[in-house]
């Protein structure tokens, strides 16, 4: 612990004994505490040389009680609500005490060792206070978020026909189709049988020439008969190829 420098000259009545001693032969230093027990130290002053040989001494000081705070202790706990015996108003109470007491400078403990409120149970209503002033109307909320898109609803009834649209505009002619591919050749069927002679029909447009039907065979020579009419026309020759599609017709209203 660190003390003050030596500041004052001590006198030799404060020698307490001994023989006499020259006034500045001892240096006095400060008090080691500033409140509350201490000590100083009597030191040899080494500048005079008339001084007899004389110890270092050192003596107790206080120069002041050192200061405490009052300190409280803890409040303890309230007492049962009871009637105060002024109308129907209950009180209840509570008490600490000083733990340690102000000693030299300390502070005083503030506030009272006591407390008492007005209290309300049961048993012990009290008055009806005053109705409080209305209330100042609160701020208006904000704008809720949107909802949740609601499920997709059933389809509806179907509707009536519409009346009818007005004809559309005619359409230009179609390009010319492409050539289709050639049919497969059929098989060539057996020889029909001779059909009954008919009645002669008008005479038809002369048809194409078919193709070469084959051969028969010689027949018989039969005996002269009359000259009938004409006879039927002979049986078809094998199909001919199918010929190109023709171009496409235009297109009806």
């Amino acid at each position: 612990r660190q003390y003050n420098a030596p500041t004052t000259s001590y006198s030799p009545s404060q020698t307490g004994g001994g023989s006499a001693v020259s006034k500045n032969c001892y240096i006095q230093t400060d008090c080691s505490s500033s409140c509350g027990d201490g000590f100083l130290l009597l030191i040899p002053s080494p500048d005079n040389n008339q001084c007899p040989s004389t110890p270092l001494q050192v003596l107790p000081c206080n120069i002041e009680p050192c200061p405490v705070n009052c300190l409280w202790g803890p409040w303890l706990a309230w007492s049962q609500c009871s009637s105060s015996g002024q109308g129907p108003s209950c009180t209840q109470s509570r008490r600490r005490r000083r733990l340690r007491p102000r000693t030299g400078r300390g502070k005083d403990c503030i506030g009272e060792d006591t407390e008492q409120r007005f209290c309300y149970s049961q048993t012990c209503r009290g008055y009806p206070g005053l109705a409080g002033p209305s209330g100042v109307p609160g701020l208006q909320g904000r704008d809720g978020s949107n909802g949740v898109p609601g499920n997709q609803g059933y389809p509806g009834k179907q509707g009536p026909p519409g009346n009818p649209g007005s004809p559309g505009t005619r359409g230009g002619d179609g390009k010319n189709g492409l050539n289709g591919i050639p049919g497969v050749r059929g098989i060539k069927g057996d020889p029909g049988r001779d059909g009954l002679q008919g009645p002669g029909g008008s005479e038809g447009p002369v048809g194409p020439p078919g193709q070469l039907g084959a051969r028969g065979k010689f027949g018989g020579a039969g005996p002269v008969g009359p000259r009938g009419p004409p006879g039927p026309l002979g049986d078809a020759g094998p199909d001919g190829r199918s010929g190109p599609p023709g171009p496409t017709g235009a297109q009806g209203q």
